[in-house]
Parts: structure tokens; sequence; C-alpha cells
């Protein structure tokens, strides 16, 4: 069974469970962007929460499958046709051979997530079938998908019992983004006017959008003199780096294990899924939390998510 890619897109990869263990190796973890739409997507097919699925970001893809099998969609939501039938997005839907799926550009967010029934077939490298794409491994030879790409799925014999999303764990993306923070390490580099400016003053995401990071646009933030370089240390997806030039970096999937500049911020897990829908123009606004804050508010999100996913997908 295979799906034909016939329009790329932008940027579409394969992207499954992040790699584990390899940091002390430079390896980062990779994954998904956004993991709660993946987890979501693969919900509705039964699939494990991790199941390779393709990460479409910014849209404008077509696909032909050659077998009858189930989908599902979730992410940033756009204009998805079937055979140029509108459809719904956290839906398991049925689609037959020849049928053409095509998905606009998101209104707002920036990736969407396509998962089919048993998930696609694709090798897994250093412990993940995740496409890495600045060291070229994982997925489909490294890269992202290409115009004429095939990819297989592991075919499904059991009927799938049609389904959708609760409500309440629905969450499309928005044009603007609240992120909940805790003060990281180096938060006291900043100067006592900047620590209480980058809660209170909201940034806009720059073109400099990525897989590895995300800069900030906003009034510069002021640091103690000195404090702009420091030696390498360990940073994480959802670390919020400054540079001297003072437009922080949120870090993503893809970035780097170690880095220089003061840390001194980072988005607590309940939220670190929304910084792969962050899109040029958006708004983000960073909401100071304690540690304390932010443990009970973890906790209260994955008891929430646990009424509809399998507790694998709460421990990423």
């Amino acid at each position: 069974m295979s799906l034909r890619i016939t329009r790329a897109g932008l940027q579409t990869t394969v992207q499954a469970a992040p790699r584990q263990g390899r940091r002390g190796q430079g390896m980062p973890t990779s994954g998904p962007a956004d993991a709660l739409s993946m987890a979501l997507a693969n919900r509705l097919l039964d699939n494990p929460p991790w199941a390779p699925s393709l990460e479409i970001t910014l849209g404008v893809v077509t696909l032909v499958f050659d077998q009858p099998t189930q989908i599902a969609l979730t992410g940033a939501v756009c204009d998805f046709t079937i055979n140029n039938q509108p459809r719904e997005f956290h839906r398991s839907l049925q689609v037959q051979p020849k049928d053409k799926i095509t998905l606009g550009a998101p209104r707002s967010g920036m990736r969407t997530y396509l998962a089919v029934s048993g998930g696609f077939h694709v090798a897994e490298t250093l412990g993940s079938a995740s496409t890495y794409l600045p060291a070229g491994l994982g997925g489909i030879e490294g890269r992202a998908l290409q115009d004429g790409d095939e990819l297989t799925f592991k075919p499904r014999h059991n009927d799938l019992v049609p389904c959708e999303t609760p409500p309440d764990i629905r969450r499309d993306p928005g044009a603007d983004v609240i992120l909940r923070v805790v003060p990281s390490v180096e938060f006291k580099a900043l100067s006592s006017r900047s620590r209480k400016t980058v809660f209170t003053n909201a940034f806009t995401a720059a073109r400099q959008i990525d897989r590895m990071g995300i800069r900030m646009k906003g009034p510069p933030l002021d640091m103690w003199p000195g404090s702009g370089q420091l030696a390498s240390s360990a940073v994480f997806p959802g670390t919020i780096q400054c540079p001297e030039g003072g437009e922080p970096i949120i870090l993503g999937p893809d970035a780097q294990t170690t880095g220089g500049y003061p840390r001194i911020l980072s988005v607590i897990a309940a939220d670190r899924h929304l910084i792969g829908q962050v899109r040029p123009g958006s708004t983000i606004q960073l909401i100071y939390q304690t540690l304390e804050q932010a443990e009970k508010t973890n906790r209260q999100r994955a008891a929430h998510l646990a009424t509809w996913l399998p507790q694998e997908a709460l421990l990423r």
C-alpha cells in the first residue's frame, strides 16, 4: 500500500517519536514540532501516538492513495478536500484507491499533521523514524518530501470505528500564542527592568522560524554587562535564550543540544506543543509561572489529556 506525493509543499517531513538518550552525543530529540497534534491524529486511527505521520508546514499539498485506508488530520486547520469535496479535521476518514487529498494554506498556525491507519512504514535511525533535516537522517533519506515521492503504510485488516476528537480536547492553533514560562538558569542575567518587560510586552515572531527555533522581535531585552556570552551549556526544546542583541530565541525540537547564550526562560511542558504552531507575524505573550505553579499546570493538563490519549503520549 502506498501514498504518492504529487505536490509536496514548502516542507513536508515524516515525524515519529523523539529520539531519546542521544543528547550526550550531540543529537537533538527531533520528532514532531507539535507533539500533541500528531498524537491526536494517531489516536483517531487507533495507532500508537508516535506512529510515523506527515508534518506539513504551511500546507499547499496534494496526495493520492493507491489502496483503501483511513486517514486523520489535526494541527493547523486549512481547506481540506478529498476529490474536491470539503472534509473536516479531527475525524477518522475513509479513502479509496485514486482518491486525491488536497490541503490549502492554513488560516492560522504553522503545521498540519496527517496520519494513516497503521502508520507510514519508515526505517528507524538512532531509535526513531523522525526526520532530522540538519544531519540528513531519518524519514525519507533524511530530507523533506519531494513531488513524486511514494510512502508505504502498513495495512490494517480490522475495521476502524469512526470517531472524532472530543471538543474539550481539541485546540486549533490561533493567530496569537500564549506561552507559560518559568525562569531558567540565567534569568538574572537580564536587567531588573527587562525581567519585568519580558512579561508585560508582547513579542512578534520574526521570519526566522524553522524547526530549530523562533526568533522573537520586540523591545530589546537588556542584560548585565558581560553576561551575553557564556560557556556552552545544555539547552532543550522550550529553552528561551537571549543573544547579545536582546531578541530572544525559543528553541524547537531540532535545536542544538548546547548553547552559549543566556538561558533566561523555559516554556512549561503543558505549552511546549504550541511552539510548533508559531508562524511569522504571530503575537507571542510570555506568562510567568513559578515552578510550583508549572508543576500543577502540567499535572492538570496531563490528567485532562489522559481521558482521551494513552499514557505513553504524555511521557515525552
